[in-house]
């Protein structure tokens, strides 16, 4: 049986970073697009080869590593990425004072068989995430707890209205199931969340919505578990 380390790689950006945000579905390596809340946009870059370079077996790993062809392959791949998302790559902040460019890489994240690329031009302070607790968790179950640097009334509001648009936005694809009452200790506010099957994408949703949000919620810190 094949294994695969990582399933699918999907990237969000705001929507104007993309070239040709129009075309974006008819290109041949996007077999999945998805729009999200706050002018943001999901999408899943794919070629068969990364089906060799997520494979478990070290050994098919090996032979990736020396051979020429699919290097190369594995470089054109990110150029033809890459143009999907000129305006990203040239914005002025995406470079250093030498003209050094910078990752513009908010997020890496990997969740169960996910890998997930969150990005904005230059090196931006994200919130801090904690993931490692969906690890082991194998319901359709998610605590979600935040951490507030100022637990100011006006703080909590915006993070209340950051839940109601993505719980809006959730509801239209159906896969929240329930939404448990804010609960609140010293600085830090949590939440249960009970979904109908696979996650994962609608949590990374969350994540860039707070993110897209800090300065209003004052959040530092989002804990999965």
């Amino acid at each position: 049986m094949t294994n695969y380390l990582i399933d699918h790689v999907l990237t969000i950006a705001k929507k104007n970073y993309f070239t040709e945000l129009s075309s974006l579905n008819a290109h041949p390596n996007v077999r999945y697009v998805l729009e999200l809340p706050y002018d943001y946009i999901l999408f899943e870059f794919y070629d068969e080869l990364y089906k060799v370079i997520y494979n478990t077996d070290t050994e098919i790993n090996y032979e990736v590593a020396r051979n020429p062809e699919m290097n190369q392959k594995v470089r054109q791949l990110g150029q033809e990425k890459e143009s999907l998302l000129q305006p990203l790559y040239s914005h002025p902040s995406a470079y250093d004072r030498f003209g050094y460019r910078h990752s513009c890489i908010v997020y890496f994240l990997r969740i169960k068989k996910r890998e997930y690329w969150v990005m904005e031009p230059g090196k931006p302070k994200p919130i801090d995430i904690d993931i490692i607790g969906l690890m082991t968790n194998f319901s359709n179950q998610v605590e979600c707890s935040v951490k507030f640097k100022q637990n100011l009334e006006k703080n909590v509001n915006a993070y209340k209205k950051v839940l109601n648009d993505w719980r809006t936005w959730a509801d239209k694809n159906m896969k929240i199931n329930a939404l448990s009452e804010i609960v609140f200790q010293e600085d830090t506010v949590k939440i249960n969340i009970t979904f109908e099957n696979d996650f994962e994408d609608f949590l990374v949703v969350l994540i860039v919505m707070l993110y897209e949000t800090r300065k209003k919620t004052s959040i530092n810190l989002i804990r999965f578990a």
